[in-house]
C-alpha cells in the first residue's frame, strides 16, 4: 500500500458476531486484514452465542471498540418484531461517518435501506453486497 493512500474500507452488517466464533464475518475480517483493508462491524449488542439462539435479547446501550483489528459497532435494535423483522439503530450516520468503499450486508435486515440510501446519496463509488441464504 502507498505512503498517503487511504486503505480500501470494507463494512459489515450483521445480526450477530462473535469474535470468538469462526463464522463467515470472523474469516472474511481476518483475510480482509491480512489484504491490510480497514474493517469495520456493524452488528446487534448480542454477545452470547446462546442468547442469539434463545432470541434471549436485552437491550444495551450502543458501543464501539476494537478487536483483533476490527472497529465494532453493536447496536441496539430500533425495530425487533417477533425477532424476525429487525432493523439496528443508528446505521445510515455510521455509514456517513465511515464512508466504507464496499458495503457487505449479511442476511436480509431492514438496514438494506440503509446501505442503499448511502450507495445512492451519499457516496456512488461504493459497491454493496448481499448475501442471505
Amino acid at each position: 500500500m502507498n505512503k498517503g493512500v487511504e486503505k480500501f474500507k470494507i463494512l459489515m452488517l450483521c445480526d450477530l458476531y462473535l469474535s470468538d466464533l469462526n463464522y463467515q464475518e470472523n474469516l472474511l475480517s481476518k483475510y480482509y486484514l491480512k489484504k491490510d483493508f480497514n474493517v469495520v462491524i456493524i452488528t446487534s449488542n448480542y454477545e452470547s452465542i446462546f442468547d442469539y439462539q434463545q432470541n434471549n435479547y436485552e437491550s444495551k446501550p450502543s458501543k464501539v471498540f476494537y478487536e483483533k483489528g476490527v472497529k465494532i459497532y453493536r447496536l441496539p435494535y430500533r425495530i425487533n418484531f417477533l425477532n424476525k423483522i429487525k432493523s439496528l439503530k443508528g446505521v445510515f450516520k455510521i455509514l456517513e461517518a465511515e464512508q466504507p468503499d464496499l458495503i457487505f450486508l449479511h442476511g436480509i435486515s431492514l438496514n438494506i435501506k440503509d446501505a442503499i440510501k448511502y450507495k445512492l446519496k451519499s457516496n456512488n463509488s461504493s459497491k454493496v453486497i448481499f448475501d442471505f441464504h
